[in-house]
Order: structure tokens, then sequence, then C-alpha cells
């Protein structure tokens, strides 16, 4: 009989089919002090949420009870961490940083707006408050 063992790789074979790619990385361990980059398995879903579930959460869970052949037991790193955050840190984007697309355009907001067509520096909020300059207080000191 098919006793005993036989769930386990029923579970991978669900499981795959919510995974879009996985790749060997050389990353440094984030916890503890490393000299060194380590083998790392750098897993990317279709989806980070589906059926009210957080994949992420789950898939890291499947991976620290080794229910993951052929994989013991491994440890998740930055599971915890936010898609959109994740998303910044991959493409090395800080705080405020631009995302410079190559040919993307914008769609109207309204029928009948025009659509952007060139990015215009926004005028300073700072400008519009102080009158143009005069009476700054910058004269005379």
């Amino acid at each position: 009989g098919g006793g005993g063992g036989g769930g386990a790789p029923a579970l991978a074979e669900r499981e795959r089919a919510r995974v879009f790619d996985i790749a060997v990385v050389s990353r440094t361990p984030f916890y503890g002090y490393h000299a060194e980059a380590r083998p790392f398995l750098r897993v990317v879903l279709v989806e980070t949420q589906a059926r009210g579930v957080d994949q992420v959460v789950e898939a890291a869970d499947l991976f620290l009870l080794g229910l993951v052949p052929p994989l013991q037991r491994a440890q998740p790193y930055e599971s915890q961490i936010g898609y959109a955050l994740k998303f910044k840190v991959d493409l090395n984007l800080h705080g405020m940083d631009l995302l410079r697309l190559g040919g993307a355009s914008l769609p109207a907001l309204r029928p009948g707006l025009p659509r952007a067509t060139a990015a215009r520096p926004l005028a300073s909020p700072l400008a519009s408050q102080t009158g143009g300059g005069e009476g700054s207080g910058g004269e005379g000191s």
C-alpha cells in the first residue's frame, strides 16, 4: 500500500501550480554576522493573495515544516515583508525615488482631457507661498 508518506508529494504537486519561478541566488543572510554570501532559493509566487489567504505566509510555512520535497526543512527569509515593499527592494527603489518606465503612457483621467505626453516639472509649493522672492529677508543681511 501507498500509506504513510504519500501526502507530501500530493501537497507539493498542488503547491507547484502556485509557483511562478524558483531560482538559486547568492545573498548574505540577514540574521547574524556572515562575511560571505550563501545560496538561497528565491521563490516567486503567481499570486500573493488568493482566497483570502496570504500565499507568501502559507508557502513559508510549508518550507519551515519540511513539506517541500526534496528539502528537509528550510528557514524562510523575507517572507514577512509585504509585496509592495519587496518590489521596491528588489528593484533598488528608495523612498520616494523615481520609477523610470520605457514606453509608458498615461490615459486621460476623463473623456476629453488631453493625454499626458511629457513629464514637466511641477511648481514648488514654497514658491507660491513666498510671493516670488520680494520681502524674503535675504537682502541686506
